[in-house]
């Protein structure tokens, strides 16, 4: 038995608890949280004690792209640039950024994974159950004739995901803007059919997404005239938010992810939760400061607190995958956000979503939610820029 303490314990569903002592067994399950003095040979530590992160949504199988895009090129441009640079790393390259992003996320305290994937190179990485992962297949297909066939290839796709405890899967739209009424049917169909949840969507990421969906005009509509497609034959707008869109045919009812949300309005936010509470919501700052240098309005997403999440999205948009670091970065730019908070989004939220709740995400008797330890915090108790994290269990 180990018996852990630090300054403050933040179990990921209350306030911070004082001094209290983390009861380990041998195989990391909580067996008992005590009180201050109640135990001798106790292991101290300055900072405070928490669960596990919960990455909510990652790119595995773009860590070789660590680098290869600029900072700051806008959405539209980002995504036209990541389809010739898939192509350009060979399969050892690729499963070698693979294992290095996956041990870079257990060092950083992330213990289990909301992850997306357009093919299988991720797939012998998670064989290993090293971390927990729900695999999200990306389906891609504005084009409505193209839906039936491209959600059939993410179906096979969905068949060789690795087959044991640590490793779950749905299917997932790649976002609103690629994605036909079509394509939402057939997805929630086969989702319902074998009772896959959660799925997920990238969700007003940009500007030009809702220009897209407002009037059919806009840097989203360009670049499918760039790859030499005229979306006027298939597409029309809805002259609203690509919210509307997204609950009236994907989100309206279940459990549901919507990622990044960079330029959603607290109308379209208080939308989606009044119709469908079980919504949840997930931010990966520094990924939209490296895309699109611009974050969510936080304050919109506060009334619903228990169901948001973060994520660190890909090395491609990335400088790192550690949640400790998203969670610095909303400390910055909006201290508004507690640090109990955070450690919810972080941590307990998270694995709510991916049904991961009853072993994960909060340090509790009989859990295994593996402990990490944060330092370097400041005398109101919140999160600095040297602020640092360490696995403990």
């Amino acid at each position: 038995m180990r018996k852990l303490q630090a300054n403050y314990l933040f179990n990921g569903i209350s306030a911070p608890i004082p001094r209290a002592i983390v009861v380990v067994d041998e195989e990391g399950f909580i067996a008992e949280i005590a009180q201050d003095g109640d135990y001798q040979d106790v292991e101290y530590f300055e900072g405070v004690l928490c669960p596990g992160f919960i990455n909510t949504h990652c790119h595995l199988e773009l860590s070789m792209l660590h680098q290869q895009i600029p900072q700051h090129t806008g959405l539209p441009q980002f995504v036209q640039k990541i389809a010739p640079l898939r192509n350009k790393f060979s399969e050892q390259q690729t499963q070698q950024a693979i294992a290095a992003a996956e041990q870079q996320m257990i060092q950083n305290g992330i213990v289990a994974v909301g992850d997306i994937a357009n093919n299988t190179a991720s797939f012998a990485q998670k064989k290993q159950g090293n971390l927990y992962y729900h695999t999200f297949i990306e389906c891609f297909a504005l084009d409505p004739k193209r839906a039936r066939t491209v959600v059939q290839q993410a179906i096979a796709t969905y068949h060789q995901l690795p087959k044991h405890a640590r490793s779950k899967g749905s299917l997932a739209p790649h976002a609103p803007y690629t994605a036909s009424l079509e394509l939402f049917l057939l997805i929630k169909w086969f989702n319902t059919q074998y009772n896959l949840v959660p799925s997920t969507i990238h969700h007003q990421e940009c500007y030009p997404e809702n220009d897209m969906f407002r009037n059919g005009t806009g840097e989203m509509v360009d670049l499918y005239r760039s790859f030499g497609t005229d979306i006027s034959t298939f597409f029309e707008p809805i002259h609203d938010t690509s919210l509307t869109f997204v609950w009236a045919y994907f989100a309206r009812e279940g459990k549901n992810l919507l990622v990044h949300n960079t330029v959603c309005g607290a109308d379209d936010i208080d939308y989606m939760m009044e119709n469908n509470p079980d919504t949840y919501w997930c931010f990966c700052p520094n990924a939209n400061l490296y895309i699109e240098n611009k974050l969510p309005n936080f304050s919109y997403f506060l009334p619903y607190t228990n169901r948001l999440t973060l994520g660190t999205d890909s090395l491609a948009s990335n400088t790192e995958l550690s949640i400790l670091a998203e969670m610095k970065t909303i400390a910055q730019h909006a201290p508004y956000v507690s640090l109990e908070q955070l450690m919810q989004w972080a941590t307990i939220n998270g694995a709510r979503l991916l049904n991961l709740d009853y072993k994960l995400g909060s340090i509790e008797v009989d859990k295994q939610p593996g402990i990490n330890l944060i330092t370097h915090l400041d005398a109101n108790l919140q999160l600095t820029q040297q602020s640092t994290v360490k696995v403990l269990e």
